[in-house]
């Protein structure tokens, strides 16, 4: 499910983009310590995602979002407030019609809570799978292996074999 409850964008430093702050007024980047003029709109839109094992919620930013509203934050900000949840609700529509793969890259931060709550979305894809749903592609930070979810492994195959190679499990 894709929510609007918390807002569908952020006011960006216009050279880090990170989100500024207010201060009686005054703009401010903490990244870049510095007093923020003009700031630009970016796109952050929180999906939650169920599967069998619980719940948890992907986050898309700016570049992710641009490619389903083919729009900018901007854009739309500059738009009526009705204009632009719509334009954003109707870029979403496509994704519940479609099977959607959601690539998410799971860094030390995301595993500091002992359950972690959200991930960042490094790419959004529509995938050939039959039907409607989201997958999501998994990939550890620090890992080459990619992995169906938060707290599994892909296993290894022995090159020379062909089996499932189990020396990781042994050692832990």
């Amino acid at each position: 499910m894709c929510y609007l409850a918390n807002g569908w964008h952020y006011l960006a430093c216009h050279r880090c983009s990170k989100k500024v702050m207010g201060d009686d007024g005054d703009l401010w980047c903490t990244k870049c310590e510095a007093k923020v003029e003009l700031p630009i709109a970016r796109f952050m839109v929180r999906f939650e995602v169920e599967d069998h094992t619980g719940t948890t919620v992907f986050v898309a930013l700016d570049s992710e979002v641009q490619k389903l509203v083919r729009a900018t934050a901007a854009e739309l900000t500059g738009a009526s407030e009705d204009n632009a949840k719509s334009a954003v609700i109707s870029g979403f529509s496509q994704i519940l019609q479609r099977a959607v793969d959601f690539q998410i890259t799971i860094h030390s931060f995301n595993m500091k809570q002992k359950t972690p709550t959200s991930f960042t979305v490094t790419r959004i894809n529509f995938t050939n799978q039959p039907g409607q749903g989201f997958y999501a592609t998994v990939k550890v930070e620090g890992d080459s292996n990619t992995v169906d979810g938060p707290h599994t492994k892909k296993p290894r195959l022995d090159e020379t074999t062909g089996m499932e190679d189990n020396k990781d499990e042994a050692a832990e």
